[in-house]
């Protein structure tokens, strides 16, 4: 198994430029952490990451890159895996779908979102939007 070390975009998730390709994993943890140390990125803006919100510091310092370790089948889901998904109303008063049977498709072209976008974001902002997130 092949284990990545990859500079990746904080919105997007797309991977900005690969630092390490090796095949051991405790050389690849290392290399992440202390990358992500030297450019003050804590675990806190990693969790963040993966639960899907956007992690602003006290500061005003918001995250824009940070070093990630995958093994090289991981694939991070995007907006074109789900374009056929029928769009639901979440439980909260505001927002919600603009039309029964609106799709994930009308949605990103709605909010100028294209089909690249990953997932994360995606369900990001369909829960700004009164609108359920997509379960993958």
């Amino acid at each position: 198994m092949i284990y990545c070390v990859d500079i990746r975009d904080y919105y997007s998730g797309d991977t900005i430029e690969t630092i390490l390709e090796t095949e051991n994993p405790d050389e690849a943890y290392a290399m992440a952490d202390n990358w992500n140390r030297e450019n003050n990125v804590t675990e806190d803006d990693i969790k963040s990451f993966y639960n899907e919100d956007v992690l602003i510091h006290e500061d005003g310092h918001i995250v824009k890159k940070f070093a990630d370790v995958f093994q090289d089948d991981t694939k991070i889901k995007r907006a074109k895996d789900f374009l056929d998904y029928e769009l639901q109303d979440d439980e909260t008063n505001f927002g919600g779908i603009s039309y029964v049977g609106e799709t994930l498709k009308d949605f990103i072209a709605e909010v100028g979102l294209n089909e690249n976008t990953a997932m994360r974001y995606v369900n990001a902002s369909l829960k700004q939007c009164g609108i359920k997130p997509i379960q993958y």
